[in-house]
């Protein structure tokens, strides 16, 4: 599924020909990799704006996971999603900011 990778620099080391699985010890810097840039994307100075972005990518990571049809293993399926969307919600409450909507 092309839309899964980040269009980074080491979405090289999944390629499609050795069925899409890198070393272990390169697929962690692929991780980071994509944390960097989503902290990039999604951390503005504004806190609402942050929580804003944030809620919108966790809403299109559940549609991704929805066009997923194979079956995924704990670390890697939906099941963060609910708990994220919540921490979120409490950090709004807490912050006393605007909550942010899906």
């Amino acid at each position: 599924m092309p839309g899964i990778l980040n269009d980074l620099p080491l979405d090289e080391l999944y390629p499609a020909e050795d069925g899409s699985s890198p070393e272990r010890a390169k697929e962690v810097l692929q991780s980071w990799e994509a944390v960097r840039e989503l902290n990039r994307q999604l951390v503005p100075s504004n806190s609402n704006e942050s929580l804003r972005r944030c809620a919108k990518t966790v809403t299109r990571a559940g549609q991704i996971y929805d066009e997923i049809h194979l079956p995924l293993d704990g670390k890697s399926n939906r099941e963060h999603l609910e708990p994220l969307r919540e921490g979120m919600q409490l950090f709004a409450r807490l912050a006393e900011i605007e909550a942010p909507a899906d």
